[in-house]
């Protein structure tokens, strides 16, 4: 139940926080067709740093800086540290190299998948997120943390323009 108590909190703070974000957008926007274009960017930048499509070290050194600011990037982390830090992996016999008729003995074999050792069809799922997308286990708890602070500082930007820019509201 832990695990499940986890990935809800993660995702509902995930939640709060771009709801807050998106707010703040539209709070800066004069009117909607602005804020829909302004978010339709910012949402594909944050969709492809988030580091599903694009893992982190794979990004552009310059482009970086945006996984700090998106909730999405840094709840997708915790998310997949809250999974795969409880699991094993299992290699088939498809994922094991050389593989096919006569090649029975696994330790002569090596796995395919990222985090795998030569000689062993298992791999601990800790060892795989953070050969295959550098995600520290440990990091669970700080990406959760950085999210609250999002949701704070975004709160106050929300609160702040909304009673300084009035845009002309009737």
């Amino acid at each position: 139940y832990t695990t499940l108590f986890r990935s809800v909190l993660i995702i509902v703070s995930g939640y709060l926080a771009m709801t807050l974000f998106f707010r703040t957008i539209g709070c800066l926007c004069p009117d909607f067709d602005y804020a829909i274009k302004f978010a339709a960017v910012i949402i594909t930048f944050f969709v492809l740093t988030s580091g599903y499509l694009i893992q982190y070290d794979s990004e552009q050194v310059w482009l970086r800086w945006i996984f700090w600011i998106n909730a999405l990037g840094l709840g997708f982390s915790a998310l997949m540290v809250n999974e795969f830090k409880r699991i094993t992996l299992t290699c088939a016999n498809a994922q094991l190299i050389p593989s096919g008729p006569g090649y029975n003995n696994v330790t002569n074999q090596a796995c395919t998948l990222p985090g795998s050792v030569p000689g062993s069809d298992i791999i601990p799922g800790s060892r795989y997120i953070e050969t295959a997308f550098t995600y520290a286990p440990g990091d669970l708890w700080r990406n959760w943390a950085i999210i609250i602070v999002l949701i704070a500082a975004y709160l106050f930007t929300n609160v702040t323009l909304g009673e300084a820019l009035k845009w002309g509201a009737g």
